[in-house]
């Protein structure tokens, strides 16, 4: 048993933003209907508009997070004087919170919350903790249908960036991980053959980045990674045989895929806008993540499909590869 009320330390949400202030409002009135709220510290950091075209979303947001957010044990607000780009102004945060915090909870300006959210990432936090296996709690979940799943959380290595929480330890450690690594795991004759039957998505994308095609900075250090979206994450785990807990029913609804984000479209918005949340109050306890069936994994692990021409140019590319590091 694990009561919210004996937790030590809760864990910070850090938002990123720049000029949505509906999506941010949302957001943020669904945190503070949590029963944490008033015990959690929120982090927002404003990115500087990169053009004039944001310019009054931009000022919109900096009058809502300037006239003083209520409902949480702190605000904790930043204005960026430049513009740092949404992977920057996520790196930004990170690094504010880690002064004060071991872990975090990450949230984009565009998800809405369910009630328990913050109770169910604190209680996952807390249990796994110490999990080298463990990598983040996702509070997301994809609209599928898992048959053989019967408990409260499963463990996957299909990553989702709508509303996270991890531990500064765990982030710092996945440093080590590079180009390197991706790179051998591809060109891997027999490891390769057999990600590519199990999730065809994520191999193609490690492909890519494997070839240098995109999400890979050679920065200072073999592991520097500018930019590491939900994918790099799940190539991550997939290699370091890593995972992350994920809920039954989700604990998070998106409303950005209306055109107004950065890489996400209105071709699903009304799929993402209209799933349901997990609207239960709390929970007793929070039991160990099951391992899913080979079916439910499969459902969950191509629940984005890739597509032929994908595949076709993603062999080709590895042929070369293989052709180079031959000659």
């Amino acid at each position: 048993m694990m009561n919210s009320d004996c937790m030590e330390q809760f864990a910070p949400v850090a938002i990123h933003t720049l000029n949505r202030y509906e999506h941010l409002k949302k957001c943020i009135e669904s945190l503070a209907k949590n029963k944490l709220a008033q015990k959690t510290e929120l982090f927002i950091s404003v990115d500087y508009p990169p053009n004039e075209k944001y310019r009054n979303g931009y000022e919109k947001v900096v009058e809502f997070v300037s006239s003083g957010i209520k409902g949480f044990a702190g605000v904790n607000v930043y204005i960026q004087e430049t513009n740092l780009g949404s992977a920057r102004n996520s790196l930004f945060l990170n690094e504010e919170v880690f002064k004060k915090y071991d872990r975090i909870i990450k949230s984009e300006d565009d998800n809405v919350f369910s009630v328990n959210f913050l109770e169910y990432m604190n209680m996952y936090l807390d249990k796994y903790s110490e999990d080298s296996s463990i990598y983040a709690v996702c509070g997301y979940v994809y609209p599928v249908c898992l048959k053989d799943l019967k408990g409260e959380t499963f463990k996957s290595d299909m990553f989702s960036a709508w509303g996270y929480g991890t531990w500064k330890a765990k982030m710092d450690a996945r440093k080590s991980f590079g180009i390197d690594d991706i790179r051998n795991a591809v060109l891997d004759g027999k490891y390769a053959r057999i990600w590519r039957k199990r999730n065809r998505h994520i191999y193609n994308e490690a492909v890519y980045v494997a070839a240098g095609k995109h999400y890979y900075y050679r920065g200072e250090k073999a592991g520097d990674f500018v930019n590491f979206p939900d994918f790099m994450l799940c190539i991550y785990l997939y290699i370091s045989g890593k995972y992350v807990i994920v809920p039954a029913y989700s604990k998070v609804r998106n409303i950005g895929n209306d055109g107004t984000g950065e890489h996400c479209n209105d071709k699903s918005e009304d799929l993402y806008a209209a799933q349901g949340l997990d609207e239960r109050n709390g929970f007793e306890d929070c039991p160990d993540a099951e391992s899913l069936s080979d079916r439910d994994r499969y459902v969950i692990e191509n629940y984005v499909k890739a597509d032929l021409r994908s595949n076709v140019m993603v062999d080709l590319i590895r042929l070369k590869m293989i052709l180079n590091s031959i000659i």
